[in-house]
């Protein structure tokens, strides 16, 4: 619903004039986890959350991003992003969709993921082969990460046109032989007619033709940014009502034991089952959000139909 919203505020005429739209839509588990701890902060704690409504600039958001704390966050539980996160140490939404879109097998082996780091912090200099891609590469460090960017720097250097530039991204993904050496004479073709000489038309085409094997679809990776924050969000403001949602859906990536200890790391208490306040199955939250207790269905041989029967005779 929030995307139909975002698209029905665009100039349809806007976008015919530019030629290319891509929309990503994305289905993911996650979006069930937000809903749900929205939905237990309203009910037992009064908090109404609109997270349509998120601005993106929460410090302690970053903060657990830079410390590598993102347990339960979506895209960034893996211990090898966990670890990449304390490295780049995103401080803006850009930068979480950078992260999304260095963890790849592509960019880790090119050797890019050091690039981009050492730029970053500035322990090297960031270089750009030609003058003019330098407004496409700035956010990249001079450093062609985003399919996106394949495609700008083939429309500002060669000329192409929009649709153009989204084929010349196929053919590099498909890594077709003939398709890639039709773009090259096009694209050759094009800067000389656009004035650039042909050593240089020739190196740009070969960096964008090196890259773009690697290159993310940067309105992939910013979808999931935007989850990934939400996600981290929650956990950073509200640490019990979001593990004991992944708790009780068991939807984390590891096992519910650690999303346990992630709780009483954070300062939440996990308190043992109780006939009087427990839940059947679900984990639920006590002492306004400072506590979890752990449903009836935790004890030895009491089972679903017994809990849910001391649930019932209790209510």
């Amino acid at each position: 619903s929030e995307t139909g919203e975002i698209i029905s505020q665009y100039d349809m005429h806007s976008i015919d004039s530019l030629g290319i739209l891509k929309i990503d839509l994305i289905n993911s588990l996650s979006l069930s986890l937000i809903a749900d701890t929205a939905s237990m902060l309203e009910k037992n704690r009064k908090i109404h959350l609109d997270m349509s409504k998120t601005d993106y600039s929460d410090k302690k958001v970053y903060e657990l991003m830079q410390k590598g704390k993102t347990l339960g966050i979506f895209q960034l539980e893996s211990f090898g992003i966990r670890t990449l996160a304390r490295k780049v140490k995103p401080s803006f939404l850009k930068y979480i969709t950078l992260l999304v879109s260095l963890y790849r097998p592509g960019p880790q082996q090119s050797g890019m993921v050091d690039n981009f780091i050492e730029r970053k912090f500035g322990r090297e200099k960031t270089t750009c082969i030609h003058k003019d891609l330098e407004p496409i590469l700035e956010e990249t460090y001079g450093i062609i990460l985003y399919q996106e960017q394949a495609m700008q720097a083939a429309i500002k250097i060669a000329g192409y046109s929009l649709s153009e530039a989204d084929l010349l991204r196929k053919a590099m993904a498909g890594l077709s032989r003939e398709e890639m050496a039709a773009q090259r004479s096009r694209f050759v073709t094009g800067a000389l007619m656009r004035g650039y000489d042909e050593t240089t038309a020739s190196e740009v085409f070969r960096l964008i033709s090196k890259f773009a094997s690697y290159g993310f679809v940067k309105a992939h990776a910013a979808a999931y940014a935007e989850i990934s924050y939400k996600t981290c969000y929650l956990k950073s403001r509200f640490p019990a009502e979001f593990i004991s949602t992944i708790l009780t859906n068991n939807s984390g990536y590891y096992s519910r034991m650690q999303y346990v200890d992630e709780a009483r790391r954070l300062g939440v208490t996990i308190k043992l089952p109780d006939i009087n306040e427990s839940g059947a199955a679900d984990f639920r939250t006590c002492s306004s959000g400072r506590s979890i207790r752990v449903p009836l269905i935790s004890v030895r041989e009491l089972g679903a139909a017994g809990s849910v029967s001391i649930e019932e005779e209790r209510n």
